[in-house]
């Protein structure tokens, strides 16, 4: 499984959760695609990603063409953000990082569970409606 990871640099705590989001990732041998902007405007080096290789690191408006799922970090906004980009239908996950999200129902808290979760199918698929006006 690929998942395409990206946010908003805005987050609380996101120097902390990308890098152990990485981890979790390929312990489970999911392979993490991360979007450039995320890391650029977060000013990641090589030292704060070591698990991250050139080749999974993307533009975020490319994810959805290669990635399995989409997972924003942030709040509603990165997941409406993310919404718009999306070159297929593919699944979106928020982890949200604020105080208040609707959309983003994950926490950084439940990270772990969340991914073991998604490894053994036990996530459920929400449709959501968007109107264009």
């Amino acid at each position: 499984m690929i998942i395409g990871v990206r946010g908003t640099i805005r987050a609380e705590g996101i120097h902390q959760i990308l890098p152990r989001l990485i981890i979790e990732m390929v312990k489970r041998n999911i392979e993490p695609l991360i979007a450039y902007e995320l890391i650029d405007l977060g000013n990641f080096t090589s030292a704060d990603l070591p698990d991250l290789i050139d080749e999974n690191v993307l533009p975020q408006s490319r994810l959805s063409e290669k990635a399995d799922m989409i997972m924003t970090l942030g709040g509603d906004g990165s997941m409406l953000e993310a919404v718009h980009e999306l070159k297929r239908d593919v699944p979106i996950l928020g982890l949200h990082m604020g105080s208040v999200g609707y959309l983003t129902t994950t926490t950084p808290d439940h990270l772990q569970e969340c991914l073991d979760d998604l490894i053994e199918g036990r996530l459920v698929e929400d449709r959501r409606t968007m109107l264009h006006v």
